[in-house]
């Protein structure tokens, strides 16, 4: 290892110390802010937009959910932004940092927060890349334009639909015009162990590997 090299691996613990002391110092000023609401976690924000729409529902911990987002330091350099990127991104609140998943769940579609996350909820002590430093606190603009269920809640819902019994999932209308359907070829032919040489003659289809005018099933 180069001396230089050496040299930077000493510094960084002390690079990470200031910063963590930097970004806690500003979210301590951060809280007394008018407007600023401080979760036990210790993740704040700002609502910038409310949603329009209060029938609008929260995001589930694996919903897919469409956002725009910006994310900078606390002196205000840009690492990120889907805004520059030109189209928004979908991710679901388990696949994020823990101070995301924690704001989507609380936010509903429509709705633009500040966010001012501690690095215990962003990337810690490990960073990110270059563009964000070990023990940085964060800040991001993030905007939550739609939720979509997950596979998982639509599998749930198909799983209750098919757990009752089959009738119960038919239209009245159409249970009733089945049924007497059912009953007119009972009467008219008889049940299928008994149906007459006539009628078993015109519903008989071939099937490969059997003669001709062989009724499945009726041997």
């Amino acid at each position: 290892m180069h001396f230089h090299q050496l040299i930077l691996c000493a510094a960084l613990p002390l690079v990470a110390f200031a910063t963590d002391a930097a970004g806690k110092a500003f979210l301590e000023a951060n809280a007394k802010k008018e407007g600023v609401v401080v979760l036990a976690s210790g993740l704040q924000y700002t609502v910038l937009k409310g949603h329009a729409d209060d029938s609008a529902r929260s995001p589930g911990i694996s919903d897919p959910c469409l956002c725009n987002y910006e994310g900078t330091l606390i002196d205000g350099t840009v690492f990120d932004s889907s805004w520059a990127h030109g189209r928004p991104i979908t991710f679901a609140p388990n696949q994020v940092i823990k101070g995301w998943t924690e704001a989507l769940q609380l936010m509903k579609a429509g709705d633009r927060w500040k966010l001012f996350i501690p690095s215990e909820l962003a990337y810690g002590k490990r960073g990110s890349g270059r563009s964000i430093p070990p023990e940085s606190a964060l800040l991001f603009e993030l905007e939550l334009i739609s939720v979509a269920p997950s596979l998982g809640s639509r599998a749930a819902g198909m799983t209750k639909v098919f757990n009752q019994p089959l009738w119960l999932g038919v239209p009245g209308w159409l249970f009733l015009v089945t049924a007497v359907a059912c009953l007119s070829c009972i009467l008219r032919y008889g049940c299928g162990c008994c149906m007459p040489k006539a009628a078993a003659a015109a519903t008989s289809l071939p099937i490969p590997g059997r003669p001709k005018g062989v009724v499945y099933g009726a041997e």
